[in-house]
């Protein structure tokens, strides 16, 4: 969906009309934008947290071809006129091209991601999965039907926005789908089973163990399925940069360290919306208003807001572009220099989402 020429040429006349004429005016001030990074700050978790609450917003679904298409063409023109000044109004616009863009297209391939599997798309499929695992008293079908369902929409999301330069073969994605679903549904059903023959629990305990079941299932098989999605990560090592942004080595110690993030982030961001909602329904149903046919559309704005709340907060836990002390990798990256001849001390590395 690269912009053509004619584009290019249209909206840089516009453009430099624009900021041409109000370079005259001395009552304008200018800033620049630079689109290599992103908007808000990452060193702290509020920056974080603002960049990956623009990155899940839904809204990001309902784009447009052509609403996509201009806003490539816009962050193009940019770029290619070496990311000059502008005025605040069109700043703005830049921001929003950046947001739509980074959204919808892989950062590697250049395609369009395909809608369901966007990060943006991950609330409202999980509200219905989740849903589904939350339903009460359900049977062995349904345990195994839902953690099918989850473990295959978590494989389309992870294939979805990979790392496009850690190709898996179809064989591995097979073999890693087939675990995943095989070790949640065993770990649901094997808790159910315990909770099930635990005549010692009184039923009050029984019943909160059980709302805790899907969390379980859910977190253990999340975690297994990061480690055998990016098990090539680990053995192979990822890529590995300078202050500079020059590539240093590849380090299967960081590989580990951002497999081990991505894993405690998909467990954190399961945590509310597994947990709270039945214990939020529980006190809601001993009030004096609520009827029994609320309890559908409660619980869904109850699993809703959880997910709002709890995927950018989890996914903000740790920064993308993560710094380490060389003394933390392999042997080989210490000693190193820059180009300048200054020894290395810190390199940096892209954990994945």
């Amino acid at each position: 969906m690269a912009a053509s020429t004619s584009d290019l040429t249209s909206l840089g006349s516009l453009i430099t009309e624009d900021v041409t004429s109000i370079r005259h005016s001395e009552q304008t001030r200018l800033v620049q934008v630079n689109l290599d990074k992103p908007r808000y700050d990452q060193t702290h978790f509020f920056g974080r947290l603002r960049h990956f609450m623009q990155v899940t917003d839904v809204r990001n679904l309902f784009v447009t071809d052509a609403r996509l298409k201009e806003a490539q063409t816009l962050i193009q023109y940019h770029v290619q006129q070496g990311s000059p000044s502008v005025t605040p109004e069109h700043a703005e616009r830049l921001w929003k091209a950046r947001k739509v863009v980074a959204a919808n297209i892989h950062p590697d391939t250049g395609d369009k991601i395909p809608a369901p599997f966007r990060i943006s798309a991950f609330v409202p499929m999980n509200v219905f999965i989740c849903l589904g695992m939350l339903a009460p008293n359900p049977g062995v079908g349904s345990v195994i039907f839902w953690q099918w369902v989850n473990q295959s929409y978590n494989i389309g999301v992870n294939h979805s926005n990979r790392n496009a330069s850690n190709e898996m073969s179809n064989s591995t994605v097979a073999k890693t789908y087939a675990a995943a679903v095989a070790i949640s549904c065993g770990v649901a059903l094997g808790l159910r089973q315990i909770v099930k023959n635990a005549n010692s629990f009184s039923p009050a305990v029984r019943t909160s163990v059980q709302r805790f079941v899907p969390y379980s299932a859910v977190a253990i098989a999340g975690c297994a399925n990061v480690f055998m999605m990016r098990g090539n990560e680990m053995r192979e090592g990822i890529s590995v940069r300078d202050e500079e942004g020059r590539e240093v080595g590849r380090s299967p110690k960081a590989g580990q360290m951002a497999c081990t993030q991505v894993a405690l982030s998909r467990c954190i961001s399961s945590l509310p919306c597994l947990t709270l909602p039945p214990l939020m329904m529980s006190a809601i149903q001993r009030t004096r208003w609520y009827t029994p046919r609320m309890n559908l559309p409660l619980n869904l704005a109850c699993i809703t807001a959880m997910l709002f709340t709890g995927l950018p907060v989890a996914v903000a836990m740790f920064p993308q572009e993560v710094s380490t002390p060389v003394e933390k990798l392999e042997e080989e990256f210490r000693g190193l220099q820059d180009s300048e001849g200054r020894p290395i001390k810190r390199v940096f590395y892209n954990r994945g989402l």
